[in-house]
């Protein structure tokens, strides 16, 4: 990829706290949560491109107690939500419906799809443990998959890659890292410039994009963890990331902030 020179602000959604942001079938899915009086809503907001712009279609709210990550698989043709409180994750259909509910013993912080398998199967991280945990979506199974080195604390977001190496946000209050690890759980390299770093993005060179929560900014980092750039001026405490590289000349990130998402091109 190219180092992103160029990077423009070009739209921005609003309607709440951003959860998370999954692409899937030219449609944007944005979990928000809203609050209205003493209640709390979850929920998403569903975008469709017009003119080059996206419209919002629709607003669907989702069964759960504490909806916190959402991942999508084009294969299987449906999204992945972490329920924190309720201690599961959801599988939900093309119009969010809940089609399945799994019991994952502890509490889902992040959630991403396992790739180039035949099987559904996605990889939790936990907000109760340094354990990152697999769930088989056709057994219901959810066994561990690495228990992480005690130096990497509070896991944020994990992503297996497709050379079964391991990417992994963490810390909050001590040491804050994003790291590039063996299956096994050593550590190949790591970038501590963060604060509080929350999901990551990675392309299909290896790049990685960072959300640094604490820094109001996004981290680009090599496939080695080093430094390439950073993207500041996008709002308070982006938390959310989700990356767009297959349909467009250009990337597009979308990073989703406390109130907003912004749609950033590279």
């Amino acid at each position: 990829m190219s180092v992103c020179s160029d990077v423009h602000v070009i739209d921005t959604l609003r309607g709440g706290d951003v959860y998370g942001v999954a692409l899937l079938n030219d449609k944007l899915y944005v979990l928000r949560v809203r609050e209205f009086d003493h209640d709390t809503w979850f929920g998403f907001d569903i975008y469709f491109t017009k003119n080059g712009t996206w419209q919002l279609e629709k607003m669907m709210t989702v069964a759960g107690q504490d909806l916190r990550d959402v991942a999508s698989s084009a294969v299987h043709q449906c999204l992945f939500v972490c329920d924190f409180s309720a201690k599961s994750v959801l599988k939900l259909g093309l119009d969010v419906e809940v089609v399945k509910s799994w019991s994952v013993d502890e509490a889902p912080v992040g959630v991403s799809v396992v790739p180039d398998t035949d099987s559904c199967r996605v990889l939790i991280t936990s907000g109760e443990s340094n354990t990152l945990l697999v769930l088989d979506c056709e057994s219901g199974q959810c066994l561990p998959f690495i228990a992480l080195p005690e130096d990497v604390q509070l896991p944020r977001h994990a992503i297996l890659l497709s050379g079964k190496e391991l990417m992994v946000s963490h810390g909050e209050h001590g040491e804050n890292r994003v790291c590039k690890m063996r299956s096994d759980g050593g550590v190949l390299c790591s970038f501590d410039d963060v604060k509080l770093p929350c999901q990551m993005a990675v392309d299909k060179d290896g790049f990685v994009f960072v959300a640094d929560c604490w820094n109001e900014r996004v981290v680009l980092l090599s496939p080695t963890l080093e430094f390439i750039r950073e993207i500041k001026d996008l709002g308070d405490t982006p938390r959310r990331l989700c990356l767009d590289h297959f349909h467009r000349m250009k990337l597009r990130l979308y990073v989703g902030l406390d109130d907003k998402l912004s749609v950033v091109e590279l």
